[in-house]
This record gives C-alpha cells, structure tokens and sequence, in this order.
C-alpha cells in the first residue's frame, strides 16, 4: 500500500479534485496525509469567520511541517504555484523525500515575467523539476512541464459516475431549464449570462443559478423584475446537488480569463455530463479540452455575450440535439472521468516513485 502526504497551500482533504485518492484508500491501497502550508492565512479566514475550522487545524499544519522539513523519504505530493515563497523550500523537499509534484497551473501558457518578483525563481523552479515525477490536471501543462526535463503526467480531476448519473427516466416540462452552478464572480462570465438574459425574450426557459458570490444582488435584481431566474443560493450537499442537475436541461459555465484566473478545468463540466446534460462552456483552458464541440456539448468564444444566447437558444429549441449531446457527454464521463479510471492512473504512477530520494 502506498502512504503519501500531500502538501497544498490549502485544505483539499474534502474537495472533490481528491476523490480518487479517496476511492483508492476505500479499497486498501492508498493512504493520505494532509498538510496546509498557509498558515497566516488560515488563522485569519478563521478569526474572520470564513472557515469554521479549529485553531488546532494550524498547529496540526506547523507539525506537519516541521516533521517534513526534518525527517526523510516519505512519499511527498506537493502542490504549489510557481509564485508561492514555497519555492524557496522545494529544492529541500526533493532532496529528502520521495517528491511528486501535483499542479493545477497553465505551464503552457503563463509566462514568468507575469508572475510577482520572486528572485531566482525560474532557476529553481528548473532545477526542481529536473527528472521530477509530476501530474499536471491541465492538459496541456503535461508536455511543458516535460520540456523542463520532468516525468509528466495528465490526469484529470475524478468525477463520481456512479453518484452523478442520469435520472431513471427523461425530464418532461414545457420549459427548458438552464443550469448555473458555481462562483457567482465575474471570471465565472456570470455577468455575461445576466446581459443574456436581459437581452431576448425568454418565453420557453427557466434560469438556474446555483452558488455564491459578488453578483448573487444582481440575480437576485433579475427575478424581482420578473425575469425567467431563479437563485437558489448555495447548495453544498451533493445530493441536493444531483437532483438539481438532473431537473435541468442544460449546464452553462461562461467563464472568461481575468488576470491569472482561468477556468483551469470546469468540475461541474464532467458532473453534468456524467448526468447526461449537455453543457455550453467558453473556450478557456480547461473547459476546451473537456467539451468536445458538437459532440457533447458547445463551446463558445469568452466574453461573447451573443454567442452565449444564440448556443442557449439553439439547444433550447431542439430537445433532440441535448439528448444527443447529453449521451455522448455522459460517455466520455465514464471513459475518461469516472472516478475509478483516474484512480488507476493514479496508482500507475505512484507506482513509478523512486524507494529513495
């Protein structure tokens, strides 16, 4: 059995990008440690009311570690983006432990001179990544983070098919649903989705809007004045979550790039179409690999507010198409998402992890 740590600015412990290491520990063959790096950070979030997490949680992080920085050869995942003061511990961590670096960074399309000054860090960084074993959740960061002279890997963020699954018999309404489930922020192109609304007559669909954020006042705005919304706030619980996609007929992330935040990979992408649902999705980073255009669902240019309408439109007129699109998409779930597929990937390449630093 392997036993690795995993080392990330912030907790990932209950979030869904680790859903295959937690299938792999039910089954026997993995288990995990998790320790948080940001500390300052966490201590605040915490006074502030932002996470309700014990004051313990940071000194279980500090001895975690203090347990790395001075002991050796244990399996070690480390994420980390190339801006963090992290970089300046990296190189320690190679040398004494059986290092895997896990990224979630566009390595193929940031440039150094963007990030914040950080001395040397592109030296390092080089020097870190030599032979290094590392799995990249982005498609295209796999073959630049081997032209830096490491072992890299693509494997995707899992999706549970056998939860997220379509509902036994086909939704029958007069009105097409369309689905929002995210950060309700700017980078999610939820503004994008308001001006479409706003901008045609809507006699035949419902919008649903599932999350948090800067602009819940704005929806909010848009179904007092009668539009065809409804905000439905935050829902964390997933079968709560489930029922929702499966009552809807279409998903619809329009995310657009802002300064460093990209969509780097679209979870709700591979949940809906492991429901059935077609998506329509704007051609950022993660999103273009995931949705294949025409086959199982629609991608459109970023900030492109008529495009938007016209894909919602045109699915929204011909139940057939999302049916269409909605089986293929729940197809490439199964092959290539499916909880159980990344986790065999997963262990091949632990698996390839030296015995010794």
């Amino acid at each position: 059995m392997h036993a690795i740590t995993c080392l990330t600015p912030i907790k990932v412990a209950d979030r869904s990008v680790v859903a295959a290491w937690q299938y792999l520990e039910q089954q026997g063959q993995l288990s995990v440690r998790y320790v948080e790096f940001r500390l300052l950070n966490q201590l605040s979030w915490i006074l502030r009311g932002r996470e309700h997490s014990p004051v313990a949680r940071i000194f279980r992080n500090l001895a975690g570690l203090v347990r790395l920085w001075l002991g050796k050869n244990e399996g070690l995942v480390l994420g980390t983006e190339p801006f963090r003061f992290m970089t300046y511990a990296i190189q320690r961590f190679k040398r004494r432990h059986r290092c895997l670096y896990w990224t979630t960074w566009d390595w193929a399309g940031e440039r150094w001179a963007r990030l914040p000054l950080l001395p040397g860090r592109e030296r390092i960084w080089r020097h870190f990544l030599q032979d290094l074993v590392c799995v990249a959740s982005i498609k295209t960061a796999a073959p630049a983070l081997a032209a830096y002279g490491a072992r890299a890997y693509y494997i995707p963020h899992p999706v549970d098919a056998d939860f997220f699954s379509p509902a036994a018999a086909p939704r029958t309404a007069d009105r097409c649903v369309v689905l929002f489930v995210g950060e309700l922020a700017r980078y999610k192109g939820v503004h994008l989705l308001a001006q479409a609304i706003r901008g045609r007559n809507w006699p035949d669909v419902e919008f649903h809007f599932v999350g948090r954020g800067p602009l819940a006042g704005e929806l909010q705005q848009l179904e007092r004045a009668g539009q065809p919304v409804r905000y439905l706030g935050q829902i964390k619980d997933r079968r709560q979550v489930l029922d929702l996609y499966r009552a809807a007929d279409l998903l619809v992330l329009p995310s657009i790039k802002i300064g460093r935040q990209e969509e780097k990979f679209g979870m709700v992408l591979t949940e809906a179409m492991a429901c059935g649902l077609p998506v329509i999705a704007s051609d950022c980073i993660g999103p273009r690999h995931v949705v294949d255009h025409g086959v199982n669902g629609l991608l459109i240019p970023q900030n492109d507010v008529a495009a938007l309408g016209d894909a919602i439109a045109r699915l929204a007129a011909d139940a057939g198409r999302r049916a269409d699109l909605g089986c293929a998409g729940r197809k490439k779930a199964l092959e290539e998402y499916d909880v159980k597929v990344v986790a065999r990937q997963w262990l091949e390449v632990l698996d390839t992890l030296a015995v010794t630093p």
